[in-house]
Formats: structure tokens, C-alpha cells, sequence
């Protein structure tokens, strides 16, 4: 069992819990933590388990605060058991904001058809597209998302990747654009992967670029329909890997 004493609270993490959770985000003590376990690590005094063939592993416990931002984590790539990450606090406001504000029917979707896929080759010579979900569109050119809808909006925008950041602009409601304002690369790094691509950090920078505006309580159509379009638009034109840049 792991204790984390903070601030006259204390709270105990059974070990067969993490065990199954594997990552817990909490607060104790008005702190924001995180609880990790990790297989194989059991210690000289856990024998009589490792005899019995039980992985112990061991857990610890770090702080959620980072630059004065609270993260919130997640398991390894590959664990499936999403159920225990819903049960968080800061997923489980969100959850309720989006019911009380726009969505009354809203409920988590859960992917359990997309694998962990490791990258086939290195990453300098990988063909990389880039897709974005903070809602960038061209300036004068792109008929902006429909950011005020409710139900969001599950169409996406093909950016050409020499497209001048000082023309894309955003269109999303769902967080603070003050820094893509300032700094458009922020939310869709388009001159940062041209330079990677020029000093071969990358292969190549898959042309177009893809924006979607990424607050959607519905998403069946963006599943369904918009994001396979994006995904074979992407492959044809080779991608062979896509870095997403969320908001």
C-alpha cells in the first residue's frame, strides 16, 4: 500500500487497486498528484509474493504541477481499462460542464479499435502530416468552423503546409486563444515542421495540413465520416505518420 500525507491529509493506494488502474490523478492535501505503478519492480521484501508468482511491482507518487499548469495522466500507450481514467476529478467536471452547458446526453467515447502502433522507420525518414483540432483556418480563403455550435463542428480544412502563419486564424469557443492569437504556430506549428523537415529532423512534411476545430459532444459523424475522409486524404498524399497537435 502507498500513503501520501500532504497538508494534514493523508490518503492510502492499495497496491492490487493500482495494480489494475495502473495511473491515479487526485488531489490530497488541496495538491494535485499523480499515483504510478510499475510492473516488475518488486523489492527483496515482497519474496513470498514473487514466489506465489504475484507481480508486487511498486508505486509513487508526483506532483500534477507543472510550470503552475495541473496535468492530468495517463497510462501507458496500449492499456485499455479507460474506465478508471473517467472516474478522475478534473475529467469528471469536465463531464459534467459539457451535460449542464451544451449536451445533456454528452457521454465519453472510448477508442477501442485503434492499437498503439509504434513508428515503422525513423523518424528522419518518416513522411509526417500534421493535424490540428484548436480550429485553424486561412484568413479570407476557408469559410471559418462553426464554433458556436452546440454540437460542435465535424468538418476539417486541407491547409497548404507554406501557408504564412500570420494568415490562419481559429475558430473554437472551447479554450483560450490568447496564445494562438499571438502566436498562430502555437496551435498549428506549420513553419516549425517545414524547418524540421528542412534540417532533416524529419523525412518530409506531408502537404496538406489538416484543421479540425475539436469541441464536438457528438462526435458519430466526425468517427464515421469526416475523420476517415481526413485520414485517406492524408494517406494519399503519403503520410505515413501524423503528429496531432490538440487544444
Amino acid at each position: 500500500m502507498l500513503t501520501v500525507d500532504l497538508n494534514g491529509e493523508a490518503v492510502a493506494y492499495p497496491y492490487d487497486v493500482l495494480q489494475e488502474v495502473q495511473v491515479v490523478n487526485d488531489t490530497v492535501g488541496g495538491q494535485p498528484v499523480a499515483i504510478f505503478w510499475t510492473a516488475g519492480t518488486a523489492s527483496a521484501l515482497d519474496a513470498g509474493s514473487v514466489a506465489e508468482g504475484r507481480d508486487v511491482g511498486s508505486a509513487n507518487a508526483y506532483s500534477r504541477l507543472v510550470d503552475e499548469q495541473e496535468l492530468l495522466l495517463g497510462p501507458r500507450p496500449g492499456y485499455t481499462n479507460p474506465k478508471h481514467m473517467i472516474n478522475t476529478e478534473a475529467l469528471q467536471r469536465t463531464y459534467n460542464n459539457v451535460r449542464m452547458k451544451w449536451d445533456p446526453h454528452f457521454e465519453w467515447v472510448v477508442n477501442e479499435s485503434a492499437p498503439w502502433t509504434p513508428l515503422p522507420k525513423p523518424l528522419d525518414q518518416i513522411a509526417l502530416a500534421l493535424v490540428g483540432t484548436c480550429g485553424a483556418y486561412r484568413m479570407e480563403i476557408d469559410y471559418p468552423f462553426d464554433a458556436a455550435n452546440y454540437y460542435g463542428d465535424p468538418s476539417f480544412k486541407e491547409i497548404p503546409i507554406h501557408t504564412p502563419p500570420e494568415r490562419l486564424d481559429f475558430a473554437h469557443e472551447h479554450y483560450d486563444r490568447t496564445h494562438v492569437t499571438k502566436d498562430p504556430s502555437a496551435g498549428f506549428p506549420l513553419s516549425h515542421l517545414l524547418e524540421f523537415a528542412g534540417d532533416g529532423t524529419i523525412g518530409r512534411f506531408v502537404d496538406p495540413a489538416i484543421s479540425f476545430s475539436g469541441f464536438l459532444p457528438q462526435p458519430r459523424q466526425l468517427i464515421q465520416e469526416t475523420a476517415p475522409a481526413a485520414a485517406s486524404r492524408l494517406l494519399a498524399a503519403g503520410a505515413e505518420a501524423a503528429l496531432l497537435v490538440p487544444c
